[in-house]
Order: structure tokens, then C-alpha cells, then sequence
């Protein structure tokens, strides 16, 4: 499972959403949770899930104060790895543990690539204008620019932590909020596709992540983006296109038997009450192994 949950469950000039989100995630009762903008959240997500869960503060930060990223887990952990040497990439932004599987080791990164530069409100309104033109070749390529500061964070993460920690023979699974939509969303033969007005795009974060031998495990099990556009942003407005910027990502012999989201947004959709902007995403993944013995 992996969770955006907004500010901690406790959005500034909202309303308390931590015993909904401490719920929805015992309920949930995922092998591995990994959550983002946990900030003082984390014993109490630990707690809900029960004894046999630890939590990891992936981000350095006290409780409260910046604890970012967070990964909770029933399986023993035998490793947490040291924090990204930054600046452009921090335990802010990444940071992995590696655990003890039913059949061998299995490495988990959190992730949180940066929000600035914003890629959703300048799609909007290229999107507003291909309802009645086409957009230009510099539409598109505004788009892809807005991509380059987490372009630059995903090679770090890519090369110079998860290269140097995970071996690549060991399953991984990468996991958060990537702050930008995906290259298997948005390509050209899906410019028809509801809520994409003509619009292709390169989508150089998540083409990187598949270049490093990762897979997509939504889209993965849901190829069908007009069926299952998996918008994961935002619960609480409405938008002309779906925006999936949540992912779960598995390497290795790990097999995506099936992935989901709960409050899953589409094109035009309704603004609704929900205790995070963004849709949690969950997926039932096996090992080699566990396949092999029925499970």
C-alpha cells in the first residue's frame, strides 16, 4: 500500500482526518504500507496496524517536524539504508529499508519527488484549450520542461541509491508520490482517450523508473487506460484529465496479481469528502516462489 495522506491527516484549515487514516490502513492490512507527509502521524498508524507491525522514519525528521516519508512493515527488517547525501535528493524525498520475504530479501524504497514546478495546472489549461484547438508542439514541450528538477531527483534515486543499496538480482519495489503522470497514461495512440484531448507526452520520470527494469504494477494489471485511467489526484476537485502521480513500482521476481485505488479519480469527476486529496493505491504482489508452492 501507498499513501499520500495529506499533512499528517491534519490539513491546515481542514478537518481531522487522523482516525480515518490510522484505519483505512489497519483495515487495509498490507504486508508494507509506505506513506507520504506522515508528519506526526507515524506511532499512531503504527499502533492501528498492532504489535506485529514496525515503522521506519524513512525522512530524518522528529515526529512532527518534516517526518516525510514512513514505511511500515509485518516482515522482519534487516537493513535500513543510510539517508540520500542530497541536497537535490533527501531523506525528504527517498529513502529504503530491505526485508526479510517468505522465500529471500526484498528491498523497499518511499519516495517523494518535489511538487514545484507543477505539472497538473498548466495541463489543465492546455487541456481547457484542446477542446477547441489542437495543442502546439510548445504546449507539449512547456509540459515536458516542468518535468526536469524531478528528472534530475529520479537519476539520483535511480543510479546513486537504489543502484548502490538494492541488488539487482533482489526483487524491489519502489513506492510513493511521484508528483507526475505516467508515460503509459499519455502516449499517441491514447490521444483519443477520454480526458486527453489530443494530448501526448513524454513523461520522462516514469519512462526512466522503466528503464531501470522497474514495472508499473497498476498499469500493469490495468492496461486499459480508458477503462482504468487511475486518476490518484486530487479527491477533492474536479478535473478535465485523470492525473495518476501515485505508483507503486516492483523489480525482479515479484509478480502484480492485482492493484487497485481507493477513491480513484476520472475526467470530470465530482469533487467528493475524502480524508486525503490523494488516492491510496494498493497492490497484491507475489514472489517467484510463493507462485511456484500455490501461494
Amino acid at each position: 500500500m501507498s499513501w499520500n495522506i495529506l499533512e499528517g491527516g491534519l490539513p491546515q484549515g481542514g478537518a481531522d482526518h487522523r482516525a480515518a487514516i490510522t484505519s483505512l490502513i489497519a483495515a487495509a492490512r498490507a504486508d508494507v504500507v509506505v506513506t507520504v507527509e506522515t508528519y506526526g502521524l507515524g506511532a499512531a498508524i503504527q499502533a492501528a496496524l498492532g504489535g506485529g507491525y514496525h515503522g521506519v522514519p524513512i525522512t530524518r525528521k522528529p515526529p512532527g517536524e518534516g517526518d516525510n516519508l514512513w514505511i511500515f512493515t509485518r516482515l522482519p527488517i534487516l537493513e535500513v539504508y543510510p539517508e540520500p547525501s542530497g541536497p537535490i535528493l533527501t531523506s525528504f524525498n527517498a529513502g529504503g529499508v530491505r526485508l526479510q520475504g517468505p522465500d529471500g530479501d526484498i528491498d523497499v524504497f518511499a519516495v517523494w519527488l518535489t511538487y514545484l514546478e507543477d505539472l497538473i495546472q498548466p495541463m489543465e489549461a492546455i487541456v481547457g484549450k484542446a477542446t477547441t484547438a489542437p495543442p502546439t508542439r510548445e504546449d507539449l514541450d512547456t509540459l515536458t520542461a516542468l518535468d526536469a528538477k524531478r528528472v534530475e531527483q529520479v537519476r539520483l534515486l535511480l543510479d546513486d541509491y537504489v543502484g548502490v543499496h538494492s541488488d539487482p538480482d533482489r526483487p524491489a519495489i519502489v513506492a510513493g508520490d511521484f508528483n507526475t503522470i505516467s508515460h503509459l497514461d499519455w502516449p499517441a495512440e491514447l490521444a483519443g482517450a477520454p480526458g486527453h484531448h489530443g494530448i501526448a507526452l513524454e513523461c520522462p520520470v516514469t519512462r526512466a523508473i522503466e528503464e531501470a527494469g522497474f514495472v508499473d504494477v497498476y498499469r500493469a494489471v490495468r492496461p486499459d487506460v480508458r477503462l482504468d485511467p487511475g486518476g490518484s489526484w486530487a479527491t477533492e476537485q474536479t478535473f478535465a484529465a485523470p492525473y495518476r502521480i501515485d505508483y507503486i513500482f516492483a523489480r525482479g521476481a515479484v509478480s502484480a496479481e492485482a492493484a487497485w485505488m481507493l477513491a480513484e479519480r476520472r475526467p470530470g469527476d465530482a469533487a467528493q469528502q475524502f480524508c486525503s486529496d490523494h488516492a491510496p493505491v494498493i497492490a497484491e504482489l507475489w514472489t517467484a516462489h510463493e507462485q511456484d508452492r500455490g501461494r
